[in-house]
């Protein structure tokens, strides 16, 4: 399918399959509860994922999938070729060579998926490998970790304190600065920017207190720290930070009609997507049912954008309306891109919960 009013650019739409990973031996997909690597026209599946009784059942009807969040969430590349991936309060790890799945780490209790996994490659003072961060939806009064697999098994290599912070958005290699940033939320007391250094050894809050430090997107640069804010409440921003010996200045760039979760970047730009949230200062029953959107939500459409880091320049590129599902029940109308090998220019877009692209993704491609 081709695009209608609601698409800027001429974009092919594929129904029915959620891109995990791009690779060079094809875009892995994940399809009512099965793998399969798409290559061109070809859809060939590589097998089948663990699951129980009822969520296969489940995952034969896109809304009940949808409900209980049962499709794989973020993925990333192992050193030795093998994909990882979360799914279901687990980490699952992909031998494309073998076509063989096997659960590689099990998750804190409450916790159903991390917003990323991040390849630390070449960063100063930390090991290479797969790093992520706990995320449950409330605060349980416990310390919140960061968990890395650079050799065996998967371990904890920090720990905030009991009430520090509810949840990790993100950790972010950041060759510029010599650390890892880290995301944290999500009221104002934990929405924070950190930079990590040293092993962990010497983690600092760069900004916090407010809403505005709110993120789960950053892009280091040589300019400086780009990030976007995840703010229901408030009006969402690009902002830009700047180092200065021991402080950081904070310099505004542009106004976003939505929250940032999700992002895509290389040297020469930013491709952001902004999300549609229901009004979150409702609870239980009337949160997961409201249409309401959040006060930080302009309007029903879900956008990507591109944000040129040389002119900051912000261009949408796409724009396609929520659906009229509720989306504390049915999932945020969003757009995912799914991580990717270096070297490969395209970028893979994902709808959830957006009228006619539901399930579905577009390709990207660089000018």
């Amino acid at each position: 399918m081709r695009n209608d009013k609601y698409m800027k650019t001429k974009a092919v739409i594929h129904k029915g399959y959620k891109p995990i990973y791009d690779s060079a031996e094809g875009l892995i997909c994940w399809r009512k509860g099965s793998l399969y690597l798409v290559k061109a026209e070809t859809r060939q599946k590589i097998c089948s994922c663990p699951m129980n009784g009822l969520h296969k059942l489940f995952v034969r009807f896109r809304l009940l999938e949808r409900i209980f969040r049962l499709s794989p969430r973020c993925a990333a590349k192992e050193p030795n070729g093998n994909i990882v991936f979360s799914m279901h309060g687990g980490l699952y790890s992909l031998d494309l060579k073998k076509k063989a799945l096997s659960l590689q780490h099990k998750f804190i209790t409450g916790m159903n998926n991390p917003l990323m996994i991040s390849m630390v490659e070449g960063i100063e003072g930390f090991e290479d490998g797969l790093y992520y961060g706990e995320y449950v939806p409330k605060q349980t009064n416990r310390e919140v970790s960061i968990w890395k697999k650079t050799h065996g098994e998967w371990e904890v290599c920090f720990r905030f304190q009991p009430n520090e912070i509810t949840h990790i958005h993100g950790i972010i290699p950041d060759p510029y600065h010599k650390g890892l940033l880290i995301l944290t939320g999500d009221l104002d007391s934990e929405s924070a920017i950190w930079l990590a250094e040293k092993n962990f050894n010497h983690v600092m809050k760069i900004k916090g207190g407010k809403q505005r430090y709110r993120a789960c997107v950053a892009v280091p640069t040589e300019k400086g720290i780009f990030y976007a804010t995840d703010d229901p409440f408030e009006q969402n921003k690009i902002r830009l930070l700047i180092r200065q010996g021991n402080s950081w200045e904070e310099q505004e760039i542009s106004d976003l009609p939505g929250t940032v979760l999700y992002a895509d970047y290389n040297e020469q730009r930013i491709l952001f997507s902004c999300t549609v949230e229901p009004d979150s200062t409702k609870s239980g029953i009337r949160y997961l049912l409201t249409c309401s959107l959040a006060s930080g939500i302009q309007d029903n459409f879900v956008r990507v954008f591109r944000f040129d880091l040389k002119t900051f320049l912000l261009e949408e590129q796409l724009r396609v309306p929520k659906d009229m599902l509720p989306g504390g029940l049915a999932q945020f109308g969003s757009a995912m891109f799914a991580a990717k090998d270096k070297g490969i220019d395209r970028t893979v877009v994902y709808f959830t919960s957006v009228q006619r692209w539901d399930n579905a993704y577009t390709v990207l491609e660089e000018k």
